[in-house]
């Protein structure tokens, strides 16, 4: 069950579907994203995904899902386009807990060659 929650949050992302976003989540989630303070509640995160975030367009291609508990992970590709044009094309592997069949945290990592 937990699988089909993480297929379902990453077409919902893809989709631009931010009324269908914010109900996968709890009110006090908290959000990890690689570069930046988490993103805590639910209205961070809406203001993050309408205003902040730097994909215009996107698709995450899902290479496997785990599920164990409350917890779940999936991983592969998204290609995508950020909001100045420039082509993105990253491996990726997200991780989110979930209370109440809603995400209640989510971490997501993104490749990156060392620096």
């Amino acid at each position: 069950m937990l699988k089909d929650h993480m297929a379902r949050l990453l077409q919902v992302i893809d989709a631009r579907d931010w009324p269908a976003l914010r109900s996968l989540f709890t009110a006090d989630l908290v959000y990890e994203l690689p570069g930046r303070p988490p993103v805590i509640g639910i209205e961070q995160l809406m203001h993050y995904y309408e205003a902040e975030r730097n994909i215009a367009d996107g698709r995450h291609e899902i290479e496997g899902t785990l599920a164990d508990g409350d917890h779940a992970m999936s991983w592969g590709r998204l290609r995508a386009t950020s909001a100045d044009g420039t082509s993105i094309d990253t491996r990726f592997v997200d991780l989110c807990h979930f209370r109440d069949s809603l995400i209640d945290r989510r971490t997501i990592f993104f490749f990156a060659p060392p620096g």
